[in-house]
């Protein structure tokens, strides 16, 4: 069975993004990522555990989703959505993409962060 592809597009403000990123330890304490792996190889971040009101429940992300891609990448490596954060803070760029599984269906977000 071929897997849907749903797209969203998301407006973040860039003060909640930047107050998120300012404030990182607290901003970590609002989801918690746990590495999937398959094969021994990681394939991506299960999220769970999101706060009502935080930066991830802005990003319309589910605790049953598995980001798979930040910007066509694999998310093997949580330090790639680092650099997008603060490419974002300094102003390098103003829009980011993440692909996810949610319920065995794949979903691509477009954040536009102003």
């Amino acid at each position: 069975m071929k897997r849907m592809l749903l797209a969203l597009t998301i407006t973040i403000p860039y003060a909640e993004m930047k107050s998120s990123i300012d404030h990182l330890t607290e901003l970590l304490q609002t989801a918690k990522a746990t590495a999937q792996t398959k094969n021994g190889k990681v394939t991506g971040y299960k999220i769970s555990q999101i706060k009502k009101g935080g930066l991830f429940d802005h990003m319309k992300l589910k605790n049953v989703d598995v980001i798979t891609k930040v910007d066509g990448q694999s998310a093997y490596d949580p330090a790639v959505l680092l650099q997008n954060v603060m490419q974002i803070e300094r102003h390098e760029k103003k829009t980011f993409d993440l692909e996810f599984t949610r319920v065995g269906k794949t979903t691509k977000a477009h954040y536009i962060v102003k």
